[in-house]
């Protein structure tokens, strides 16, 4: 018989339900063979390895009142902030590796340039709550005179944010136009016209002409960045760490993707 560890978490925003109830807490269990499998393969889905762990969703006082594992793999999960998916990521890692995480980072002083292993306690990780968690929608109303509804990213943008980071183009503006649902009421598919809007690169291909078209100002753009972040809820990843070689201090993000789940990683 297996003997799962399980946590409850508060979550940064929350899930809400399509009735537009909101549940703040979630319970996890502790990863087994079968999410080892899937970290070990060459493109690992770490969305199902939170879709496995997940075990209930609810409130303080019932936090697994949802706890179908059907619907918590194909309602909750793809619904969940990024936020709330990366915090939940954190606390897995606690409860099936404990709280160190070892990393290896390289300092960024062009005179040193050399690689250093850390250790960092999980524990210590800080929260942004979400200010408003009912709220998941954010609308702009630009120098153009149009209205833009922007939305949270989810868990399963996860993906596209890895292929977005990794493309070396136009970074910030993909960023951007991820978010973008709709101008003037109108979505970016039926904005899109004669183009074809049928997957996710393609959606955002879209997304992005009409951000420019509309936003073409960069400080108008910094400030809809600002809004977008303000109304955020999510787990404080930035680390300080300090080259033994030279000294230099200096801050930077632990990525949380596949190789955070397991027992040490480079950064």
């Amino acid at each position: 018989m297996s003997h799962q560890a399980t946590t409850t978490t508060e979550l940064p925003c929350g899930y809400m339900t399509p009735d537009g109830r909101l549940l703040k807490f979630a319970t996890l269990r502790e990863m087994e063979t079968r999410e080892e499998k899937i970290l070990g393969s060459s493109n690992p889905d770490i969305m199902q390895v939170v879709a496995n762990c997940l075990v209930g969703v609810g409130t303080e006082d019932e936090p697994s009142l949802i706890s179908d594992r059907a619907t918590l793999k194909d309602e909750v999960c793809p619904e969940l902030l990024k936020g709330d998916y990366d915090w939940l990521l954190v606390q897995l890692r606690i409860l099936s590796l404990g709280p160190e995480y070892d990393y290896t980072v390289l300092c960024p002083n062009t005179q040193c340039k050399k690689e250093s292993k850390h250790t960092y306690d999980l524990d210590n990780i800080e929260v942004k709550e979400m200010p408003d968690p009912e709220e998941r929608m954010m609308t702009w109303e630009a120098r153009s005179g149009s209205t833009l509804e922007f939305r949270h990213l989810r868990g399963v943008d996860t993906e596209m944010l890895t292929e977005i980071s990794q493309s070396n183009q136009d970074v910030l503006g993909k960023l951007l136009a991820l978010h973008l649902v709709s101008i003037d009421g109108k979505g970016v598919s039926e904005l899109a016209k004669h183009r074809k809007v049928k997957t996710g690169a393609q959606h955002l291909k879209a997304a992005v002409k009409l951000l420019d078209k509309e936003v073409p100002s960069y400080g108008e753009r910094t400030k809809i960045r600002a809004m977008l972040l303000k109304a955020r809820g999510m787990p404080d990843v930035d680390v300080i760490s300090t080259c033994p070689h030279c000294g230099s201090e200096w801050t930077h993000r632990m990525p949380i993707d596949p190789g955070f789940l397991m027992p040490s990683a480079a950064v």
